[in-house]
């Protein structure tokens, strides 16, 4: 665990898993059959602000999904001080998916509906999504453990690489320049292990 000091965009992080800097998996999921959207099999905490968006767009999705918006989510609302409103939903599973997957032709409802209808899906398919294998807990940025369930662990780009232009995204530029910094910072300890270098923030 490593303290880091620059604010977040999003959500408020004081210290970051240097797994992310080590750690690997195919990130081109649509390439990778042999997984059929495993990381899709559970439902996914959704910011309050994410879910009213997702609502906004309730009878195209209603229609693509053949599903009632009023069993999309979990109807207990959660207090969680680290996503931006402070309050949580937490999306329903359906035939062993998250609701909001595509059973027929695999990937995600939301995030075909906005490349179809020519907006950025950033701004309809949750933060949590885009940012997996990467996560948080409180203010603690780390490598999920779900990845240990997944095919593709260990089988591609390293996971901060993989996930820097999300990362930048949500976090912020110079929020991802000190994790740029701390990434050299830790691959020059692991190559040095004789050294007695630490990395001391």
């Amino acid at each position: 665990m490593i303290t880091i000091t620059h604010a977040t965009k999003n959500i408020r992080i004081k210290t970051i898993d240097e797994n992310m800097f080590s750690g690997s998996y195919f990130n081109r999921c649509m390439d990778n059959a042999s997984c059929q959207d495993c990381c899709c099999s559970y439902g996914c905490p959704v910011d309050i602000a994410e879910a009213a968006r997702i609502l906004s767009y309730k009878e195209e999705l209603e229609r693509r999904l053949g599903i009632p918006s009023f069993d999309w989510f979990e109807h207990d609302i959660e207090q969680r001080a680290e996503f931006p409103s402070g309050i949580i939903l937490k999306t329903r599973v359906k035939d062993n998916k998250c609701v909001f997957h595509d059973n027929k032709e695999r990937g995600c409802h939301l995030h075909r509906l906005a490349l179809e209808q020519g907006f950025d899906p950033h701004l309809l398919k949750p933060m949590i999504c885009f940012l997996f294998p990467i996560t948080w807990d409180g203010t603690y940025l780390h490598v999920s453990e779900f990845l240990d369930e997944l095919p593709c662990k260990g089988t591609g780009m390293p996971i901060f690489e993989a996930q820097g232009n999300e990362l930048l995204t949500y976090m912020g530029e110079e929020f991802y320049k000190e994790m740029t910094t701390i990434k050299e910072q830790v691959l020059l300890c692991k190559k040095e292990p004789d050294t007695g270098s630490n990395i001391t923030r």
